[in-house]
């Protein structure tokens, strides 16, 4: 199977059963049928969402309807947090991102998105990593080659506490 070009793959260690994706908001640069396709070609029951209902309403209206009608084709799992921004409860992040690679260890398959597909996504795909056992260095090599990483400074520390933090 052929990775499309609207999900982009990021390597698990072999250990873990699941697939993640890396991608921008449904719909927002491309029609959302496109999306649902690729869901369903690769065969994902998830969607890790970064952003709230009024970002997801102002930036992709056909993702916002969808959600609202239920017509995703796959679960989708919110965890919100502002565009450049971090978790405000960390603790409840955790939980959430626990849950996520869980998930993945037993071999569901996930897309991970925010508004572009770049901060806050690899923000979260690195701390999703560390709880799958990926090195540090290792994990963001793989999340740069996705093209995603955290933008900021407060983005990186996230990371870093959540390294120390969250087993």
């Amino acid at each position: 199977m052929q990775p499309s070009p609207m999900l982009r793959p990021l390597p698990l260690p072999p250990e873990v059963a699941g697939s993640l994706f890396l991608t921008a908001m449904p719909g927002r640069f491309g029609p959302l049928e496109d999306v649902g396709a690729a869901l369903r070609q690769h065969g994902v029951g998830q969607v890790l969402c970064l952003t709230g209902e009024a970002e997801i309403a102002a930036k992709s209206p056909a993702y916002a309807a969808a959600l609202a009608a239920g017509a995703l084709p796959a679960r989708h799992d919110p965890h919100p947090i502002p565009d450049f921004a971090t978790p405000a409860d960390e603790a409840a992040f955790a939980a959430w991102a626990k849950a996520a690679a869980g998930r993945l260890r037993a071999g569901e398959r996930a897309v991970l998105h925010c508004a572009a597909g770049i901060g806050r996504t690899g923000t979260v795909a690195l701390c999703l990593l560390h709880l799958l056992g990926e090195e540090p260095d290792r994990a963001e090599a793989l999340v740069q080659a996705a093209g995603s990483g955290p933008e900021t400074p407060a983005q990186r520390d996230f990371v870093a506490r959540f390294r120390l933090g969250v087993r």
